[in-house]
């Protein structure tokens, strides 16, 4: 069996991964860990990491932030607090996979304990880009340290071949977003007509 860690930071980001996470959960020869941290465990985003328990799933871990403002030192020494946080969770687990996605600057010390603890990362949605902050550089670090990149499109799977990773591991997958909207039932008219208080014209 697989012994499989999964860190979440945000609602946004762990609504993205839930389906993966329906899968991982059913699966028998694997032992799947969730990581709550960040937004998930501050009271003024709403305390999320209760919507993943709501829906079933087990936190093995939850490492706080205190992410009182967000301004550079706020964030800078969150950051050192969730490396403590993990490095004493990986002194005692041992992982075969570490599973994270996107560019928030809580994944960057996932990877940088992963990367010690010689345990391989598999980054979702590598090779996009974030225009106007410091998480397109990130995003490009973390594939950097990733081992698996699972991208959303061809030219992201393109853009992680050129920064070196070996193609054979980076595999386009697609959007997991994308399996979010197919699994919502679709609305009938009346439906929508009754939403919007307005009568909609033809079939």
């Amino acid at each position: 069996m697989k012994k499989i860690c999964l860190v979440t930071g945000s609602r946004a980001e762990y609504g993205i991964m839930k389906p993966l996470i329906q899968r991982l959960s059913k699966d028998k020869e694997v032992n799947l860990q969730i990581i709550a941290t960040a937004m998930h465990l501050e009271e003024k985003y709403g305390y999320t990491y209760r919507q993943i328990e709501e829906d079933g799933f087990d936190i093995a871990y939850k490492v706080p932030l205190h992410l009182y403002d967000t301004d550079r030192r706020t964030v800078s020494t969150a950051m050192a607090h969730l490396q403590l946080g993990l490095t004493k969770i990986f002194d005692k687990e041992d992982y075969d996979l570490v599973i994270i996605l996107g560019d928030r600057y809580e994944m960057l010390p996932v990877v940088n304990v992963a990367l010690i603890y010689n345990v391989p990362v598999c980054h979702l949605h590598g090779g996009e880009t974030s225009l106007g902050n410091f998480d397109e550089y990130i995003r490009h670090a973390i594939t950097k340290m990733s081992h698996l990149h699972l991208v959303s499109t061809e030219d992201f799977r393109q853009r992680v071949i050129q920064m070196g990773e070996q193609p054979q591991f980076v595999i386009n997958t697609g959007a997991l977003g994308v399996e979010n909207a197919l699994s919502i039932p679709p609305l009938t008219k009346e439906a929508i007509e009754k939403q919007l208080g307005i009568a909609l014209e033809g079939s």
